[in-house]
């Protein structure tokens, strides 16, 4: 709907500078369709006397999603009516309107000249003065809110763009045709389309179709087949040896009657696909043209498709074929090999990142794939570590990618909602190979190219570079460590100290399973240890901790010991004074807050709120959150509570089930969390009851506004005041469960989930079989 609103107030904004500035009607213009649908061809029956059906085979600048391209012209057909009265001519159906409907329609009529063997229609060449009465006019249609007319114009465009681009329609004031003997064919002399204007303020909309040939041939009534392109000629980056390169011819049956057909070609390296032999009359089918290079050079096939009337119509199919393209350079370090599936193969280019990578080449079809394959072998009694770089730009669920290793899907983002807006996901991996042959299949995939249809104004893409294979000899027990430093960022410290976490990641390469057999201290550093183990290929994630209550710039190492051997980590952290007081915001009690650095929360009166509101994610989503840290004496409990507002989008409803986009998380000591969508209380009366009472020690209550959508509605932030906390031995002691207990989970002071109690702090989170939870500290010593 917000769309809809900015394209009318452009389009009035057009309307206003209309006499100023319209000088030319170029290229760039053009009315969208809000869906794209096929075409319905109606089969129409041979009127009275006077009047003759026509099959219209046209090549357009405009294709069906409404792209314009001065050489690759589109294939299209329509029907037309002609009906002769004396040297008058009506014409119904002079252009195809695609999924357009008009509403009024005007008579088109044109003199027929016997002796010159002509059919003349005026139209009026474009000029900004000229209003709906002084063109030749289609009819009238409802297009954005507003009525508009369908002016026809006759001419060409300028062979030459301007320094915007833009083609310019060079227009002239009759659209000539000319005609044989016995009128079953029409040639017009120039192209000819129809453009729109607002009814009300003559304003410029766009053009809806143009054609640069066309031929007029008359109706027969037995099935007749003619295809289009009569040449087909297929070059450019995607046209390789190695490829599979995939056209489509369009073949439609001119007669009333339906006819069979059949296609003689050269089966070389050529195939052409089609689901049925049969093709009703006044109908269209796309037949598919695959080929599958083996040579570079200039490749030509005659495809003769023949009606079972016995006439046929050829396409002249040529392909220019260039050499294999040579992937060496998006290889860092290794022995890699590229080939292509049957998809639109990837490409080198330069232009995206600098540096050379593998990109997508599908980013202007209206849908479908592009894919490159990669072969790597591992040498007998080693073991291979792939890993690569990569980025997917698009717009979810409407493109995404899909990565498979050895058949296995790995990588699926293509119905990862992610908001409406273009996003930017990253396609790094690492993977472990044992000995042997392995393959790894990058595939782009679009459902709808909004780029195509001028919704978006960056093209949809996958690219991959800088791959890299370490070999290592095969063994019982050998890991790499893919993350060598942590960086902790910049902590803020208030009443309490400042407590930080980072992770860092190891990949089990080894035979047997990996187990963190222990994790060294220096200075603030240290890390949590748990009794996981990690299978072979898989990746074992470390967490490592920082805690101090002094101002400074910290480094550090630690080692994480494991069974494949000791790892050392570099880790670096630097805090400082929190910058902002949150203290008004507390009713009762005493906390220590912390905030995000790149985006803290704002204090205002009584109030703190997130800081992101109405920022730019087209680079992805955007956090903003603030931490209250509060003690409870030993022998008491804890009760906290606060006032919260959240104000976003609603919970988005995909396909039946609901989706986070924008909104607002609360944490609980990492354990609880609570997610708020939509104008909602974000209140502690959110909570159950429980889960705001606290044993004695260190816990914390996080808010978080997470925020990803491009269009935002509402404040698009979370609000928080009135934060309390209150402790004694009775009345909120009171609220623990005497019954029984169903399960306990173990947590560190910092919030990671254990297998069993660790030397120092543990929190247990009980679940009572009365539905009550309490939480409660024990320390091993």
């Amino acid at each position: 709907m917000k769309k809809s609103l900015l394209t009318m107030i452009v389009l009035f904004t057009l309307g206003q500078m209309c006499s100023a500035q319209n000088k030319a009607l170029l290229s760039g213009q053009v009315l969208k369709p809000e869906e794209v649908k096929s075409t319905a061809v109606v089969k129409r029956a041979p009127k009275a006397d006077g009047t003759a059906g026509y099959w219209v085979s046209a090549m357009a600048y405009f294709d069906k999603y409404g792209a314009f391209d001065v050489s690759s012209l589109a294939p299209t057909s329509t029907q037309v009516e002609l009906t002769f009265t004396g040297d008058e001519v009506t014409f119904d159906g002079l252009m195809n309107l695609g999924n357009f409907q008009l509403e009024t329609k005007n008579e088109i009529k044109g003199h027929y000249d016997r002796e010159a063997k002509t059919i003349t229609i005026q139209t009026p060449g474009y000029a900004f003065n000229r209003r709906m009465k002084d063109y030749c006019v289609l009819g009238t249609l409802t297009y954005m809110g507003s009525q508009i007319y369908l002016a026809v114009f006759a001419g060409q465009f300028s062979e030459e763009p301007d320094e915007n681009g833009q083609y310019g329609l060079e227009t002239v004031d009759e659209l000539v045709f000319d005609v044989n003997d016995d009128l079953t064919e029409l040639t017009p002399r120039t192209g000819y389309g129809c453009y729109g204007f607002t009814v009300a303020s003559n304003a410029n909309q766009g053009f809806l179709n143009f054609y640069k040939t066309a031929t007029f041939t008359k109706r027969p009534q037995e099935g007749k087949i003619i295809a289009m392109p009569q040449e087909l000629r297929l070059s450019g980056p995607t046209v390789t040896v190695g490829a599979s390169v995939s056209a489509t011819v369009e073949l439609s049956n001119i007669g009333y009657n339906e006819t069979r057909f059949t296609c003689d070609y050269n089966a070389d390296i050529t195939e052409v696909l089609y689901g049925s032999d049969i093709i009703k009359g006044g109908e269209t089918a796309d037949i598919t043209v695959n080929i599958y290079p083996t040579k570079e050079g200039t490749y030509e096939n005659n495809l003769v498709f023949k009606s079972s009337d016995g006439t046929a119509s050829t396409v002249h199919l040529i392909a220019e074929v260039g050499p294999a393209p040579d992937f060496s350079p998006i290889v860092k370090k290794g022995d890699f090999s590229f080939y292509f599936t049957e998809a639109k193969p990837f490409v080198l280019s330069s232009d995206i990142t600098g540096s050379p990578v593998a990109v997508s080449s599908n980013e202007n079809d209206a849908g479908g794939s592009s894919s490159l394959a990669v072969l790597v072998e591992v040498p007998a009694g080693k073991t291979g570590i792939v890993s690569w770089k990569g980025m997917n730009e698009g717009q979810h669920p409407n493109a995404g990618a899909y990565i498979y290793a050895d058949g296995e899907q790995i990588v699926n983002n293509v119905y990862e909602h992610q908001g409406e807006g273009f996003i930017y996901l990253p396609l790094d991996q690492t993977l472990v190979f044992g000995p042997g042959k392995h393959e790894i299949v990058f595939t782009h995939i679009i459902n709808m190219n909004s780029y195509l249809y001028g919704y978006s104004d960056k093209p949809f893409r996958v690219y991959v570079y800088d791959f890299n294979l370490e070999l290592q000899d095969q063994a019982d027990n050998n890991a790499m460590l893919l993350t060598p430093t942590a960086d902790f960022g910049q902590l803020y410290i208030d009443k309490l100290s400042a407590q930080g976490k980072a992770h860092v990641s190891i990949i089990n390469s080894g035979k047997e399973p990996l187990k963190v057999t222990g994790i060294s201290t220096d200075g603030p550093f240290s890390g949590i240890l748990t009794s996981e183990v990690t299978q072979f290929g898989k990746i074992c994630d470390v967490t490592l901790t920082f805690e101090s209550a002094e101002k400074a710039s910290y480094t550090g190492n630690v080692v994480i010991s494991t069974t494949a051997g000791d790892f050392p980590v570099e880790c670096k952290c630097t805090t400082v004074a929190i910058p902002t007081d949150y203290s008004p915001i507390v009713r009762e009690g005493e906390f220590s807050f912390n905030t995000d650095a790149t985006y803290p929360f704002i204090q205002k009166d009584n109030y703190a709120y997130s800081s992101t509101s109405y920022l730019d994610t087209s680079k992805g989503k955007l956090v903003s959150w603030l931490e209250a840290d509060f003690v409870v004496p030993e022998g008491m409990k804890g009760k906290v509570s606060w006032t919260g507002v959240n104000s976003s989008e609603d919970w988005f409803n995909f396909m039946g089930s609901k989706s986070f986009n924008d909104g607002t998380r609360i944490k609980i000591d990492d354990t609880i969390v609570r997610e708020f969508c939509g104008n909602d209380p974000a209140s502690s009366s959110a909570f159950m009851p429980d889960e705001l009472v606290f044993d004695e020690g260190r816990h914390k209550i996080r808010f978080e506004y997470e925020k990803m959508l491009t269009a935002p509605k509402g404040d698009d932030l979370f609000r928080v005041s009135d934060l309390r906390l209150t402790t004694g031995t009775t009345g909120i002691a009171a609220m623990a469960s005497d019954s029984p207990v169903l399960h306990s989970d173990i947590f560190t002071t910092s919030g990671e989930q254990l297998s069993s109690l660790q030397k120092g702090v543990n929190i247990i989170r009980s679940t009572h079989s009365d539905g009550k939870v309490t939480v409660r500290k024990d320390i091993v010593k």
